[in-house]
């Protein structure tokens, strides 16, 4: 039967799905052809749970971990966002964003029926904040909140004193919420912000994610009145939220896990930028922050280019897995030739991956 586009909805249409849904096509393709893929972009891994734990053990060990009591938790960073979003906003409004934004922010916004405004950043000057006026400009009438996560998602970027600042006198003077997310603080910014106490802030936590791992994600602010209205929005959309018994042991052992994890990603963003370095042709600016990194390729259009190497390109039998930036920002222009690195590979590999990569842009050029 044919079924013509008016019977879908037009956000569905609109919407820009994660790389890994966009490109499954062509991953499927070069999986059947034989072809080993490189993931120099690795999604989110989920699992499902083997065994289940008690709400009681996990407000403990929550305690334990990040010294709060009240929290609201989630079995997904998206789901997260949607019972916050869903408490704060209604249709029409706007949340201001340091672009790039992490595309679970794009998606929630479109579903609920909002806007996701950015604040405009460049990989040239490694994503810093624009000027107070230049962010006071896009605030309108309409304006809710400001999110924010530093490290930032997808660039690494650790904001300074003063960029922060500049964010919570902004959501002071404008009445605002102020959405912090701390999901990969433990990988360049522990500190808490100055002035936090001062403005209504909810801080975002996706816990598991800072593992690779899509799950268990945390809620906390001292709005106690926003803290119930969220947890009765997420009772009623989420009505069967399990506690996974995996969660409770990484909480358990998260210090010691994530010292083992900090160590790793340092020696890993070091050997990603040594690679970088010895290319001429690729661009990226230093960051901290944790797995992701942004790098600039010498071509036009990297959505075509990640095509390209799942469908016709190899070596050895082997290609790449890349994610396109384009997708990450709200102007389609911007990040044409930007590609999102999210790496879990040995020093070795990585290597290899680079020098596939070589081989693939000289192949693509011609």
């Amino acid at each position: 039967m044919f079924y013509h586009r008016g019977r879908f909805s037009r956000r569905s249409l609109l919407y820009d799905f994660p790389p890994e849904v966009e490109f499954s096509p062509f991953i499927s393709y070069a999986k059947r052809k034989g072809i080993e893929i490189i993931e120099l972009y690795s999604p989110m891994r989920f699992s499902f749970p083997e065994d289940t734990g008690k709400e009681e053990d996990l407000k403990l060990l929550v305690k334990d971990y990040y010294g709060e009591e009240e929290f609201v938790f989630f079995p997904s960073y998206t789901s997260m966002l949607l019972s916050l979003l869903w408490g704060i906003t209604d249709v029409g409004d706007e949340i201001l964003a340091p672009e790039p934004f992490p595309w679970e922010l794009r998606w929630v916004c479109l579903a609920l029926g909002i806007t996701p405004v950015p604040v405009e950043t460049s990989i040239t000057n490694g994503w810093r904040l624009p000027l107070r006026d230049r962010i006071e400009k896009k605030i309108s009438s309409r304006t809710r909140a400001i999110f924010f996560s530093s490290p930032q998602h997808l660039t690494g970027t650790v904001y300074t004193d003063e960029e922060k600042e500049r964010l919570i006198f902004i959501t002071r003077n404008y009445n605002l919420y102020l959405l912090v997310d701390r999901t990969f603080a433990e990988f360049g910014e522990e500190k808490e912000m100055p002035g936090m106490q001062d403005v209504n802030a909810v801080i975002l936590d996706g816990f598991t994610r800072k593992f690779g791992e899509e799950g268990l994600s945390l809620l906390f602010t001292k709005n106690h009145y926003l803290l119930r209205l969220v947890s009765e929005i997420t009772s009623i959309l989420l009505p069967f939220r399990f506690i996974s018994g995996k969660w409770l042991k990484m909480l358990a052992g998260a210090r010691e896990a994530l010292e083992e994890e900090k160590k790793r990603v340092e020696e890993l963003n070091e050997k990603i930028y040594e690679e970088v370095g010895k290319r001429s042709e690729i661009f990226s600016i230093k960051s901290e922050g944790w797995r992701e990194k942004v790098i600039g390729l010498p071509v036009e259009d990297t959505s075509r280019f990640c095509e390209f190497l799942l469908e016709e390109f190899s070596r050895d039998e082997k290609t790449l897995f890349l994610a396109p930036m384009r997708g990450m920002y709200p102007d389609k222009e911007k990040g044409r030739n930007e590609v999102l690195l999210r790496v879990f590979l040995e020093a070795e590999k990585l290597e290899e991956a680079f020098s596939i990569l070589d081989e693939a842009i000289e192949k693509y050029g011609k």
